[in-house]
């Protein structure tokens, strides 16, 4: 009974592409587009996002998904740049919220 076909017309399951680390091997994946192979660089990489309601949050690269909703780890969030920050831990920013993010490149 595991026929498709029995079942009526079933979609396809969507493809999903995992990049899983910045290792050499999977760096010169062919299969990668531009943008997950730029994805991919970020990787544990320090990155600031600015928030909607003006918060900065500061912490590593660990993921990300189709929503850009983003994980970051050893974060630390900030109400005024330059001010002292609030330690996180982990947290997954909802990209609805994002107003812009980039490489952090400051020292803390």
């Amino acid at each position: 009974m595991n026929d498709p076909k029995a079942c009526g017309s079933q979609k396809p399951a969507p493809a999903v592409y995992m990049i899983l680390s910045n290792t050499p091997d999977e760096m010169n994946d062919p299969t990668l587009s531009p943008g997950r192979r730029q994805l991919q660089k970020w990787l544990g990489r320090r990155m600031r996002i600015v928030l909607t309601d003006g918060r900065i949050l500061i912490g590593v690269f660990s993921c990300t998904d189709q929503h850009v909703n983003i994980v970051l780890t050893k974060c630390r969030e900030y109400l005024v740049q330059g001010g002292q920050g609030r330690a996180l831990r982990t947290v997954m920013v909802q990209g609805k919220h994002i107003v812009n993010i980039c490489l952090d490149t400051t020292q803390l």
